[in-house]
């Protein structure tokens, strides 16, 4: 049985399937470059599609000159509100990452402007840039892990 050119039979597997419909879509294609060259098949319209879709637009055109309302959209361009507020929001956060009284003196010691195309996915990486993570000094901080070393 054969359902949208599917082959719905026992006696075919996936591949035998597959075989099948390669075999079918290469005689397609066959058939139309036989067509193509014997007959010159092209990309062309006639122009009298062109003379119809002149008229139509002649039309359409008539037709909004006699209108007493213009129609008109003059919609707001969503661009610059989205970067004022971005900008707006960077030098917010800038003002607020060079505060002297906030935590992370180590990390601003590294990056100094607040960017946001410096982002750091390695999770090692983060960890030594927040000065936060698994070290032995910071688990000691909260004692989690007795560390005797320099750096703790």
């Amino acid at each position: 049985m054969k359902i949208l050119g599917v082959i719905l039979d026992d006696r075919l597997n996936g591949m035998a399937h597959i075989n099948y419909l390669k075999d079918k879509t290469g005689k397609i294609l066959n058939r139309l470059t036989i067509a193509k060259t014997r007959k010159g098949l092209s990309g062309r319209v006639p122009k009298a599609l062109y003379k119809r879709g002149n008229e139509a637009a002649d039309r359409a055109a008539k037709n909004a000159s006699e209108r007493r309302k213009i129609d008109t959209y003059l919609g707001a361009p969503l661009r610059p509100p989205r970067t004022s507020l971005r900008r707006l929001l960077l030098s917010e956060w800038q003002l607020r990452w060079d505060d002297d009284e906030a935590k992370g003196r180590f990390t601003h010691n590294i990056g100094r402007d607040v960017k946001t195309s410096r982002c750091i996915d390695n999770l090692y990486m983060s960890q030594i840039v927040s000065n936060h993570g698994l070290c032995p000094h910071y688990l000691k901080r909260f004692n989690l892990r007795n560390c005797n070393c320099r750096c703790g």
